[in-house]
């Protein structure tokens, strides 16, 4: 998801620069100073270079806030306090809010963008709340917020998935998503849209998905190009993307792709896959013609380490589209794996059919039939393979492999695993 508004409108200047932080955690002192205030009573600026009206002493910048790693959870969900200002160190005396300038906003938001693409979200959430604070009705600070929440929406969908806090995300984006539309320099409608209804669908809110696209339709400032974007997004809630898209960006990390190595899966990875499947699966029921759904899908539960289950959603795949090379490539791998090697090798030659010129695929049928213990025909196939890619790593070792097996050097692989060991 994009951040970084800010950095768009006012370009890149300068690092954030971290204040003195000042946590309360007192309930009755927090609720006494407001979460934002309007631009006309912010408080003195960087340039007037104000000093303590008791001592005369030179003011330094502080930001007082409720969250932070000192911050009482509780009261931080209930008062999101991030609020910069001024204090005097000699005698103490503080004044708030303090105005921030553009370019601590510019950099601010860049630095959250970054803190939030690294998963660092209470960090981030921090940076966007100080920019709110003090220029309140500015709409980039407030879609980079919005889509913080709709980043703890996924987090909480691949983790506990409890209805409740969902509830209470979705309504933090939309509260932020009406005020940027109530505000000034709204860089993206459409945008700004599919943050709220991507929130909504979360928990099959469909009907308020809708209503959040009618939201969008009745923006005075919407042009021609921009509801036609909404247009666009009221058929992505109808056939459901947003569990196309969230299935997809949960699994690609952890695909299973020659030449590129995939990220581990711990604990937490397998729960996100798991949910990921599930939310793909449910897009390909509601969009049957969908193959590449199952495809996706099924390198999820290759990620998960299961080929039984992967064999199975590629086969479905596979029954869609027995044209497409990739499909009938991962389900005849998998069915090796699973070593069904006649239905491998079946499956290997339909993908050449759909595509005779793919070295690679000829050599996954030499692949099939050396597993199944036919090494005279899977070194004469391998060969043919080489001839059409005479510099393809894979094939060079595959051949090599089969031509030991079959002098005898070396005993025949049986296995997928016998082959990936060494064996």
């Amino acid at each position: 998801m994009a951040f970084g508004w800010l950095k768009r409108i006012f370009g890149s200047r300068e690092e954030a620069k971290t204040p003195q932080v000042i946590t309360l955690r007192e309930r009755e002192v927090a609720l006494r100073i407001p979460t934002q205030t309007p631009l006309e009573a912010q408080g003195p600026r960087r340039g007037s270079a104000p000093t303590c009206k008791d001592c005369g002493t030179p003011l330094v910048e502080v930001l007082f806030t409720t969250g932070g790693p000192m911050g009482d959870p509780e009261l931080w969900r209930e008062h999101p306090l991030a609020v910069d200002g001024w204090i005097c160190k000699t005698c103490g005396m503080s004044t708030l809010p303090r105005f921030l300038e553009p370019e601590e906003v510019t950099a601010l938001g860049g630095e959250g963008a970054r803190l939030a693409r690294e998963g660092r979200l209470d960090e981030a959430e921090l940076n966007f709340r100080r920019i709110c604070s003090s220029w309140p009705g500015y709409g980039p600070a407030r879609l980079d917020l919005a889509t913080l929440y709709t980043l703890r929406i996924n987090e909480e969908v691949f983790g506990a998935g409890r209805a409740h806090v969902l509830k209470q995300y979705a309504d933090i984006v939309e509260r932020h998503i009406r005020d940027a539309l109530r505000g000034d320099s709204l860089p993206s409608l459409p945008a700004a849209i599919k943050r709220l209804v991507t929130a909504h669908l979360a928990l099959d809110g469909t009907a308020a998905a809708e209503a959040a696209i009618d939201l969008g339709l009745s923006y005075p400032k919407a042009t021609d190009e921009d509801r036609e974007a909404l247009g666009s997004l009221r058929e992505w809630v109808r056939h459901r993307g947003d569990l196309y898209e969230r299935g997809t960006e949960a699994i690609q990390p952890y695909m299973h792709i020659h030449a590129e190595t995939p990220r581990p899966v711990d604990a937490k990875a397998r729960r996100q896959l798991e949910v990921a499947v599930e939310d793909l699966l449910k897009y390909q029921r509601l969009n049957p013609e969908s193959w590449q759904a199952l495809w996706i899908a099924g390198k999820g539960r290759q990620a998960l380490g299961d080929p039984a289950g992967a064999a199975e959603i590629f086969g479905r795949a596979y029954a869609f589209k027995r044209d497409q090379p990739d499909v009938a490539r991962e389900y005849a791998l998998q069915l090796l794996r699973l070593q069904r090697f006649a239905e491998a090798e079946d499956v290997a030659r339909s993908a050449c059919e759909a595509d005779p010129s793919d070295a690679g695929l000829v050599a996954n049928v030499a692949l099939a039939q050396l597993l199944g213990g036919r090494v005279a025909e899977a070194e004469a196939t391998a060969s043919r393979a080489l001839d059409m890619s005479p510099e393809d790593p894979v094939t060079k070792t595959l051949l090599g492999r089969i031509r030991e097996a079959r002098s005898g050097r070396r005993p025949a692989p049986r296995t997928i695993e016998d082959l990936e060991r060494g064996r």
